[in-house]
């Protein structure tokens, strides 16, 4: 019987220790066997500065400096607890639930993957591999081969599918229509700048359009990614 939405946040808690000076925070994690005393310790650190910034939290970089893995890196994601004023701005604990179950193996190919979280009194820690080579905005102003860009649609288009069959889609109809719509902008647009930058403008020009009109039509008109697929479009119709 696979594990419950419980046993999968409860499995995946990770027993940490945090202090930090001027330079640096560091992390403890102990791990325990059937005895009491504990069988490994790890010691992890950062610096203050994240490597990337969203709406609910910042991502880190850490390094192992104690433990048979030292040297090894990793990204800590931080999630801030709810307070009195914004207690509904964020369910964290319907995140750690996806975070755990999409960290199965049978998910390798699509989501990154998570060995666990820990917490303070104030925020959540989510522990995820850190992907060495950056994202994927910031490789696609170059423009990706085709195949790659093809494959990157798939897999993501596939994640979506599983995402939707774990319960994990938007409830409403509408919402479900939004995600699918700003999914379908996205890989588009992707794919729109491989077909440039391998001049084949009339196949280009017609998905810069397509993404145009469909982030626009789920981020509004002046939102920066809507109108760069308009600058893209535009700059294809001069070729």
């Amino acid at each position: 019987m696979p594990p419950n939405s419980t046993d999968l946040v409860r499995l995946a808690r990770l027993d940490a220790t945090l202090w930090e000076d001027s330079r640096y925070v560091y992390v403890r994690h102990l791990y325990y066997g059937w005895r009491e005393a504990p069988l490994e310790e790890y010691v992890w650190k950062r610096t203050h500065k994240p490597i990337g910034q969203g709406g609910f939290g910042a991502v880190f970089r850490e390094e192992c400096i104690q433990g048979s893995s030292r040297g090894a890196v990793r990204a800590v994601k931080t999630l801030q607890k709810p307070t009195t004023s914004n207690a509904g701005s964020l369910d964290y604990s319907r995140e750690l639930e996806a975070i755990a179950r999409f960290s199965e193996p049978q998910y390798t190919q699509y989501f990154v993957k998570s060995p666990g979280w820990y917490e303070t009194d104030d925020a959540i820690f989510v522990v995820m591999e850190l992907v060495l080579h950056g994202s994927l905005q910031q490789h696609m102003g170059s423009g990706l081969p085709e195949g790659e860009a093809q494959l990157i649609v798939a897999q993501v288009l596939q994640g979506l599918s599983y995402m939707h069959q774990a319960g994990y889609a938007p409830r409403s109809q509408a919402s479900r229509t939004t995600c699918l719509l700003f999914t379908k902008a996205q890989s588009k647009y992707a794919l729109a700048l491989t077909l440039y930058h391998q001049q084949r403008y009339s196949e280009a020009e017609r998905l810069f359009q397509e993404s145009a009109q469909q982030r626009e039509k789920v981020l509004g008109a002046e939102h920066e990614d809507t109108l760069r697929s308009k600058h893209r479009l535009a700059d294809t119709l001069r070729k």
